[in-house]
């Protein structure tokens, strides 16, 4: 797949607070500590011939780095990257450049918005987890970068490019990804509890048992993601893109949805208690075994949907769509309420309710009294 680059930013580069505060046990021995060294294990791939034009710029972005001088490092980034794009290897195959820092706060708080981290992995020497905790990245290049077990607690990556990154087991905790592109980001096992992701792109993004407990999804582009037993507890989704997003088994419990598009989305076994849903587009949606318990969905449109064994008790179905939907199976739909949900002649109803029939062929439903 092409490369996109990273285009040198209109406005002025950050000042890096570089070298950052020491942590104290390294205090005194600075002088003879390398903050950090990069790495290619690709570069014996290369032609002899641009082998030592490849050394020398991963020099210079070691130099350029550590001197604050983010321009020099980015120019040398692409153009080290542009020498394995002349092999044609697609770049998901590359190796990754590895950036490795002999103490694991190096980056911590650190400036580094516009960076560009393409390919690269990040690692410490002693084996422990980076901390780019309060990092500014904002509009930095991470196109398939590794940056799996980092903690990015409350970093700022707004408007970055993340696209095909590895993210799993990743703290982001109170991050801000706002309008950020992770569109195929791995985000397995990873803590994005009270992230704001408002108007992120995460189409195709795999985040099985990620938790995305109060992260804001407002407008967050989800198509085709997989959200398998995530908890996105209270998350707020309100006018959210899930097209044909898999959310087997996830925990949306008090979820806000109020506008959101789950056209042909998997919600079999989902905990949906008391979500917000008004007005979503629910066509086609597989809410097989999912516990819709005190959940909101009025003027919803389930045309199609799929809710066998559905646990409805206490939901609110009025002015619901309920074309082509089967209901008999579901479980406790005698305490929803549905006044004015309409249905055709092939929504299937369980015994013990009976629909009214209007010129329109709309229904007002009511249970069916026991005598």
């Amino acid at each position: 797949m092409p490369v996109t680059e990273m285009n040198t930013p209109s406005r002025p580069l950050p000042v890096l607070p570089f070298p950052p505060s020491f942590p104290s046990e390294l205090i005194g021995t600075v002088p003879s500590i390398p903050l950090l060294s990069f790495a290619c294990p690709n570069i014996k791939a290369l032609p002899i011939s641009q082998q030592p034009k490849a050394e020398s710029l991963l020099a210079l972005m070691q130099q350029a780095l550590q001197e604050q001088q983010i321009e020099d490092f980015n120019e040398a980034k692409r153009a080290l990257v542009s020498y394995f794009k002349k092999q044609g290897a697609p770049i998901t195959q590359w190796q990754p450049l590895i950036l490795q820092l002999n103490h694991q706060e190096v980056l911590k708080e650190a400036d580094l918005g516009s960076i560009n981290l393409e390919m690269t992995h990040l690692q410490a020497s002693n084996g422990k987890k980076v901390c780019l905790a309060g990092a500014n990245l904002q509009n930095g290049f991470f196109l398939c970068a590794n940056f799996s077990q980092i903690d990015f607690t409350e970093a700022d990556l707004s408007g970055a490019d993340l696209r095909f990154a590895d993210l799993s087991e990743t703290n982001l905790e109170r991050a801000t990804l706002v309008d950020a592109n992770l569109s195929n980001v791995k985000l397995s096992l990873a803590n994005l509890t009270d992230t704001n992701l408002y108007s992120a792109k995460l189409n195709g993004a795999v985040a099985k048992q990620a938790c995305f407990a109060n992260a804001n999804l407002r407008k967050a582009d989800l198509r085709h993601s997989d959200f398998y037993q995530t908890d996105l507890m209270a998350a707020r989704l309100q006018q959210a893109d899930l097209r044909e997003a898999n959310l087997f088994m996830a925990d949306m419990s008090n979820a806000k949805l109020r506008q959101a598009d789950l056209r042909q989305a998997n919600l079999g076994f989902c905990r949906l208690y008391d979500v917000r849903l008004q007005n979503a587009r629910l066509t086609g949606i597989n809410l097989n075994n999912a516990d819709l318990t005190q959940a909101d969905l009025r003027e919803c449109c389930l045309q199609g949907a799929l809710l066998s064994r559905t646990v409805l008790r206490g939901a609110n179905l009025n002015n619901t769509e309920l074309l082509d939907v089967d209901l008999s199976e579901c479980s406790e739909l005698d305490l929803a309420t549905l006044e004015q949900a309409t249905y055709n002649s092939k929504t299937l109803f369980p015994k013990g309710f009976k629909a009214k029939k209007t010129r329109t062929n709309h229904a007002i439903l009511h249970r069916l009294a026991s005598n």
